[in-house]
This record gives C-alpha cells, sequence and structure tokens, in this order.
C-alpha cells in the first residue's frame, strides 16, 4: 500500500499526461482533478465544447479510468469520496458494462470523445455535469443514489436508462440531447432519452422552471415508476410527426408538471 496510484499506473500505462496524474493524485485524498489552468467555470478555455483544441496534456485514457476503477491492486487506495474530474478530454469508450463500481464518479465540464457504457453496472452516484458527449448506454443501471446529467450536459446520441434503478433522483435540468445515428447527426429521428421501465425513488426532473432542457428526439418513459414528482418545466420537446414524450402506463407517487 505504500506505493503511490502515480507509480502503479507507470507502471501499466507508460507516459502518463498532467491529467491523468492529477486524477491519481486526486483520487487518493477524494479531491477534485482540475485537468486545465484553472478551475473558473466562465473562462472559455474550459468549455467542453471547445473540447477538441485542448492540448494532449488535459486527455484522460478511457483504460485508465476502468483500471483506477476496477483494478485488484488498486482496491481500497481510491477514496470513498470518489472520482471528481473537471475540464478533461476523455478518450476512448468507457467500458463500464457488468462493473460494480465501489464510489462515486463525477465528471465536470469533460469531453467525451465516444460512447460511455455502464449497462447492467452498479455505482453509488453518477453525476455528468456540463459535459459533451455522445451515446450513453445505461440500460439496466443500479445507482444507490442520484443521476444527475444536467448544468449544461449536452449529449449527441442516444442516451439511455432504460430498466433501470435510482435510489435518489434522476436530473437532466439544463440539458441538451440531441439524438444522432453513426457520425451523421440526424435530429427528430430516434430516442432522446430512453428512459422506459425505469424505477426511480425521488423525483425525474427533465426540465426545471430556471433550468431548461431542449430534446431532439422522442423521450421514453413508458412503464417508468417514480417515487415522487415528474417534472418538466419550460423544457423543449421536439420531435416532429413522432412522440415528443412516450409515457404510457407511467406511474408517480407525487405530481407530474
Amino acid at each position: 500500500m505504500n506505493e503511490s496510484l502515480v507509480a502503479l499506473a507507470q507502471e501499466r500505462f507508460p507516459e502518463l499526461t498532467r491529467a491523468e496524474e492529477r486524477m491519481l493524485e486526486a483520487a487518493i485524498k477524494g479531491e477534485r482533478a482540475v485537468c486545465g489552468q484553472n478551475d473558473n467555470d466562465a473562462d472559455p478555455a474550459n468549455d467542453p465544447g471547445n473540447g477538441q483544441s485542448w492540448l494532449p496534456l488535459r486527455t484522460v485514457r478511457a483504460e485508465i479510468l476502468e483500471w483506477l476503477c476496477t483494478a485488484g491492486e488498486v482496491f481500497g487506495r481510491v477514496n470513498r469520496q470518489g472520482i471528481h474530474i473537471y475540464a478533461a478530454k476523455i478518450s476512448g469508450i468507457l467500458k463500464f458494462a457488468y462493473t460494480t463500481i465501489p464510489f462515486p464518479l463525477f465528471f465536470e465540464r469533460c469531453d467525451f470523445e465516444e460512447d460511455i457504457s455502464f449497462k447492467n453496472g452498479r455505482i453509488p452516484s453518477l453525476i455528468l455535469t456540463s459535459i459533451t458527449t455522445h451515446r450513453i448506454l445505461a440500460d439496466g443501471l443500479e445507482v444507490a443514489n442520484n443521476v444527475l446529467l444536467n448544468a449544461g450536459f449536452h449529449s449527441r446520441g442516444e442516451v439511455l436508462f432504460r430498466d433501470a434503478k435510482i435510489g435518489g433522483m434522476f436530473r437532466t435540468d439544463g440539458g441538451l440531447f440531441e439524438y444522432a445515428s453513426g457520425t451523421v447527426y440526424t435530429p427528430n429521428s430516434g430516442n432522446a432519452l430512453g428512459c422506459d421501465r425505469i424505477k426511480v425513488n425521488g423525483s425525474v426532473v427533465l426540465s426545471a422552471s430556471q433550468h431548461h432542457s431542449t430534446f431532439k428526439g422522442e423521450v421514453g418513459l413508458a412503464g417508468a415508476s417514480i417515487g415522487s414528482n415528474l417534472e418538466c418545466d419550460g423544457g423543449a420537446f421536439e420531435n416532429p410527426g413522432k412522440y415528443a414524450i412516450r409515457a404510457d402506463c407511467v406511474t408517480t407517487g407525487g405530481s407530474i408538471f
């Protein structure tokens, strides 16, 4: 246990980037890994929409994240506060399907170059705030606490949480969800957000009065079970000629806005 996470990672992944070193050091302390020059949200250099222009030193490889969350030699080294990454480019497909992650994941103002997969995985909480990404495949995911895809979240591909079980809240307020097919953007032709048969103990907040969301493509909530409210205040749901929101047999323990 005396060997640092950075040293362990270097044995398996030579030539760590600055962002990867910061992530590993922060993971031990349970702190946020700031991968740019600062943590100023208003700085255009921290806008994930500009992620393609970020230098390689701000890159975190998906395979290192997977190793950090699952490798036996790492077990017990990551702080129980989990992994919190700010303003990094995540390269490669993030593969957490059928994986149990023992601590929370928090990505803030990050640019995901490829898909994210959590299918049939388990995790305490998942927070993707102000990020850009392609598809998120999270069918069957079990989350003990909250799932937040909000505050500037932007997807260019299907976001799927069908049959997922969420112990807390599911929030997408302030997000932009655009369905795309392959590498060609195709608006209004598929699932912007697919949550059929999802079970959420708390509220589902798709859009809030002060943080509006836009969905370009179908929002699927058929058979969803929601413990508290379903909130869509001020949201834009666009799917001309097809269903904008499909909520057959949805049940709530609170109100629908």
